[in-house]
């Protein structure tokens, strides 16, 4: 018994492996089959294998997009879904199209819509891809109107006015008059949506425009009018209402200018203030005052040039320096009296630049122009400006003297006349109208055949032999020489002399004319082939005939009365004055000489001068 359970035991075990392998082998052997889903397109929904007796698994709905024609609906699957798979099977989406209907929207007062031989109106649908023809109601000027059509959902075609449906067809009309840009000046730039206009460009009745101007450095705007145009709200902008035309008036602006009175400033060589305006650009230039002592200065409201002290201005100009005045030295007789506002001064007093000297000649006791005034320029009666140390001396001024031994009489000569007197008596000649002068000292004669002046007088050769010429005394005047006296040097007149006459074929090499000589007479100064120079105190109101004739070395004049300077066209006409002179000197105190013809034509002031307290000017090239 217990064998035969062993073998049924044995037996199962081996029936039960054998059993689960079958099965296996009936499973591995069983047919699968593939069931795909599609789209409309052929792109694939889902795709699954399934066996024979399988459920097929069926997507979702798909859908379809519209396209300019027609809306889609899913409406199923292109073959029933089968209960039994049998074979692979591809299943595709069906659905159902609707048509479109396209709105119609336009201005029927204006445009006109023709499909197929109807009128249309806004009520009517289209369908894409429907042909239409679009046209005006009525024509239009189109020099005065521009008319403006959009049309939104249709596309033109090769055929005018023919236009085919893409979609919702919409229409807009617009009719608006045109209008020109007459002017738009320099500085001003007018755009239109960002586009640059010209004069050549044509604006519409409601555009809207941006007017802008460009400020330009140194100018304000002085009138800004636009015409044909109103502004909106926004900056800048103006709708359009007629012709525009614009007005923009810009000034140059002021600026004013502030500076020190140690400092001049000058703009095209011509002294500025401080109540002198300037310009945007103006070139100046800026240079220490006389007087003062040589400084740094700081300039705001200009930039420097390349040029050395030159600035350009660039707005309201001030100028800093702390320069000082110079101060200058006093030398003089004692015996002089020289006053500065009512006080008295002493070689020890400290002058400064501009100060006005008063020298009181007449307390002297003579009246001739007897001293030499070194550093101060005459302003006045015995009234002198300081420019420099200022150093009065004595001017020993040599005679022309003719000796008669015979009557032991001393002569003085003149082109008029001979005056004399006793050999010990003292010479007091009237020349107030006469070219005269006068003597306040000893003329005495002593020592046979010897000639002596003060040791500090130029010696002249005399007309006659003496025996001995002592001056004594404290000053000495120069007299008119007869013709033919060989007189060397420098002539200083007697300063009330008011005419001269004969000087001529001296040898003398420059001449001081005071402020008194109206007259000088024909052949005054002829033939005076050394005289280099002549300073004219005062204004000569006539030069007679060949006053200067032939005075070839004649090459400086130098002037210190303002009326003189500007009458000097006055003597163009008789040009032995100024034919051989290259350089003319003018006292700085003189402001103007517009009036003088002839210096302004034909010299050229200098930058800079090489006399000090004048103002230099030399005469004009001739080459050509």
């Amino acid at each position: 018994m217990k064998k035969k359970f062993l073998s049924f035991i044995l037996a199962l075990c081996l029936i039960i492996p054998a059993t689960f392998m079958l099965s296996a082998c009936k499973d591995n052997n069983e047919q699968t089959y593939t069931i795909t889903f599609k789209n409309y397109d052929g792109t694939i929904i889902s795709e699954n294998k399934y066996v024979k007796d399988g459920e097929i698994v069926i997507p979702n709905n798909p859908t379809k997009p519209a396209d300019n024609t027609y809306t889609y609906s899913f409406s199923g699957w292109d073959i029933e879904i089968p209960d039994e798979i049998t074979e692979d099977l591809i299943i595709t989406a069906l659905y159902t199209p609707t048509y479109i209907e396209y709105d119609l929207s336009f201005p029927q007062s204006d445009i006109s819509i023709n499909k197929g031989g109807t009128e249309l109106t806004n009520s009517n649908t289209l369908h894409y891809g429907d042909v239409v023809l679009i046209t005006e109601l009525q024509p239009v000027d189109e020099d005065v109107y521009h008319v403006d059509i959009q049309i939104v959902g249709a596309a033109p075609t090769s055929n005018v006015n023919e236009y085919i449906v893409q979609g919702n067809v919409s229409i807009t009309y617009s009719k608006s008059l045109k209008y020109s840009i007459s002017n738009i000046p320099n500085g001003v730039s007018i755009s239109k949506n960002g586009t640059q206009l010209t004069t050549n460009d044509t604006l519409l009745s409601g555009d809207i425009i941006n007017i802008t101007y460009t400020e330009r450095p140194g100018y304000e705007m002085d009138e800004f009018m636009v015409y044909g145009a109103t502004q909106t709200e926004n900056p800048n902008e103006y709708e359009v209402t007629g012709n525009l035309s614009i007005v923009f008036v810009e000034l140059q602006s002021k600026y004013t200018l502030a500076f020190p009175s140690n400092l001049i400033v000058k703009r095209n060589n011509l002294v500025l203030t401080s109540e002198s305006k300037l310009y945007y650009g103006d070139i100046i230039t800026i240079e220490r005052a006389s007087g003062y002592e040589a400084t740094d200065f700081i300039v705001t409201g200009a930039t420097p040039t390349l040029n050395t002290n030159e600035y350009e201005v660039t707005g309201n100009v001030i100028i800093n320096s702390n320069a000082i005045k110079t101060e200058y030295s006093l030398s003089a007789p004692e015996f002089i009296t020289i006053t500065r506002n009512g006080i008295a001064l002493t070689s020890q007093d400290i002058l400064y630049y501009g100060d006005v000297l008063l020298i009181d000649f007449e307390s002297i006791g003579h009246t001739s122009y007897d001293f030499y005034i070194d550093g101060a320029n005459s302003i006045g009666e015995n009234e002198y400006e300081v420019i420099d140390n200022v150093v009065i001396t004595q001017d020993y001024i040599n005679l022309t003297i003719i000796s008669d031994k015979a009557t032991n009489t001393y002569r003085l000569s003149t082109f008029d006349s001979i005056w004399s007197a006793d050999q010990r008596g003292d010479f007091d000649i009237d020349y107030s109208n006469s070219i005269g002068f006068y003597l306040d000292s000893d003329f005495k004669n002593n020592i046979p055949d010897t000639t002596t002046f003060n040791e500090d007088a130029t010696v002249y050769t005399l007309m006659a032999t003496l025996d001995k010429l002592t001056l004594t005394g404290e000053s000495y005047a120069m007299t008119a020489a007869p013709i033919n006296a060989q007189i060397t040097g420098t002539v200083i007149f007697p300063r009330n002399v008011q005419y001269i006459n004969s000087f001529m074929w001296t040898g003398i090499t420059s001449v001081i004319i005071p402020a008194n000589v109206r007259i000088i007479h024909s052949n005054a100064f002829a033939q005076c082939s050394s005289l280099e120079s002549i300073t004219f105190l005062g204004n000569v109101s006539e030069f007679q005939e060949t006053a200067f004739h032939n005075s070839t070395n004649l090459k400086t004049i130098i002037i210190n009365n303002e009326t003189f300077a500007n009458s000097f066209v006055d003597y163009n006409s008789n040009q032995r004055l100024l034919t051989y002179v290259e350089t003319i000197y003018i006292a700085e105190n003189i402001d103007d000489i517009s009036d003088s013809i002839y210096i302004t034509d034909n010299f050229t002031k200098q930058e800079t001068s090489d006399k000090t307290g004048y103002d230099m000017y030399v005469k004009n090239s001739t080459e050509s």
